[in-house]
């Protein structure tokens, strides 16, 4: 018998001020933090970091700069939607770091803000499989309010000119493996796009915002032993809930159908590195189609339909 997520999804869905409220608990109350560049002077010239540092506030100071066209209230929408899309990320990554969903050898890291703006990557994921480096696969992870086929499908063409060396293989610059703590830039990850659209992603933001209330009121010291022991049942129910949420199923076969698809690409090019890629390729493959045998009890029929799941699957098809 399956488990299942339950079809009532547990919770109202909440107004938008009250998805940026929940959004902001998430990021605040975060363990996966994102890796701060200064953190290198020890790896990369000090010079280097600081150019690195001005890029990304240049950066966002001209993403700024193109929205001042725009009224306050729509500016408001846009930054209340990068907050969102920074909070389903938090999700993803603690989901596969705290909650296993790619696997119980799987650890990830969130990139840092350069490697998220200049090279497209918002986290790795390491699979230590006994070899002298893990295995590791680049996510580009998305939550889009409305879901855009032409962006999806931007990311996922992005991602195979890399490997066939149209444009610069995928590299992360600034990283720390979460499993040897080695700092170093990674070079040749294999890239891949997971994500949701808008509506399941924000379900998953309210189910981790009602864990993080739960949790604080168990440990309430104010509150009444009752209070702590119904919010402590229901952190309980809630965490069961997460570890077997459908998100994690269908963001391994997004990842699956991307590499089965980079295989055939690859088959018939001479790209630069193309035997390393390939063999790399089929052994993350190997790894993905491992961790799905073992979620076949979880149902996920209800993100099946998914839009961005959708476009994923029929962009990767189409290459």
């Amino acid at each position: 018998m399956s488990e299942s997520f339950p079809e009532s999804r547990m919770f109202r869905s909440l107004e938008k001020n009250e998805l940026v409220e929940a959004s902001e608990l998430v990021i605040k109350n975060s363990l996966m933090k994102k890796i701060e560049i200064q953190d290198f002077s020890d790896v990369y010239d000090q010079k280097d970091v600081e150019r690195d540092q001005d890029y990304v506030e240049h950066f966002d100071r001209r993403i700024d700069e193109e929205l001042t066209h725009l009224s306050e209230e729509e500016r408001q929408k846009i930054r209340e939607g990068k907050m969102i899309s920074e909070a389903f990320e938090v999700i993803v990554t603690e989901g596969i770091q705290h909650y296993l969903w790619f696997g119980e050898n799987a650890q990830t890291v969130r990139t840092s803000k350069y490697d998220d703006r200049y090279n497209g990557i918002d986290a790795v994921v390491e699979y230590d499989e006994g070899k002298k480096e893990p295995e590791r696969i680049a996510l580009a992870i998305d939550a889009s309010m409305n879901p855009d086929f032409a962006k999806v499908e931007y990311k996922i063409k992005r991602n195979v000119a890399k490997l066939k060396g149209e444009r610069q293989l995928a590299r992360v610059k600034y990283f720390e493996s979460a499993t040897t703590g080695k700092k170093s830039a990674l070079e040749g990850v294999i890239p891949v796009v997971v994500g949701l659209e808008g509506k399941n992603a924000d379900e998953l933001i309210t189910l981790a915002a009602h864990m993080i209330r739960q949790r604080d009121l168990k440990a309430g010291k104010n509150e009444s032993q009752k209070i702590r022991d119904l919010a402590a049942q229901k952190l309980k129910d809630n965490t069961e809930q997460m570890k077997i949420h459908p998100a994690q199923q269908v963001m391994l076969e997004q990842i699956k159908v991307q590499l089965l698809m980079y295989q055939d690409i690859l088959t018939n090019e001479t790209a630069p590195l193309r035997t390393v890629t390939m063999e790399r390729i089929a052994t993350i493959l190997q790894i993905i189609e491992r961790v799905i045998g073992t979620k076949k009890s979880i149902n996920k029929d209800l993100l099946e339909n998914d839009q961005i799941n959708t476009a994923i699957h029929a962009i990767a098809k189409k290459e």
